[in-house]
């Protein structure tokens, strides 16, 4: 018992020590060429963080009128091809997290120029 209550009760230099271990670990696994186990949630959000989601021109107007009615559910992401952020969007559309990242991206089509056919890239 006293075993468990040591473990839960860790100093914050221990944590910092046990950190600069395990990276040390990490990187002598990598000079040594042996493979690093990662734990299934590590690898998809290694997955993520691969996938970019490639910038798709979309009509500057539709773009602005859909982040404005439909941007707190990912609307105008799923119009400009951003499937991934719009399910993202969708899922957390009763947070209000959505509705504050679709003000950014409203920041950032606004002062976007659109060129001869109105076409922005997001």
């Amino acid at each position: 018992m006293q075993k468990d209550e040591k473990q839960k009760n860790l100093a914050p230099q221990e944590i910092s020590e046990l950190i600069k271990l395990e990276e040390e670990l990490y990187q002598l696994k990598e000079q040594n060429n042996i493979p690093i186990e990662r734990s299934r949630f590590h690898r998809f959000m290694d997955w993520l963080m691969e996938i970019k989601e490639r910038p798709h021109p979309v009509r500057r107007k539709k773009y602005l009128w859909l982040a404005l009615l439909t941007g707190w559910m990912g609307g105008h992401r799923f119009y400009a091809k951003q499937y991934i952020t719009a399910v993202i969007y969708l899922a957390l559309f009763w947070t209000g997290v959505p509705a504050a990242m679709t003000i950014i991206d409203l920041m950032a089509a606004l002062p976007k120029q659109a060129d001869e056919q109105g076409m922005i890239s997001v």
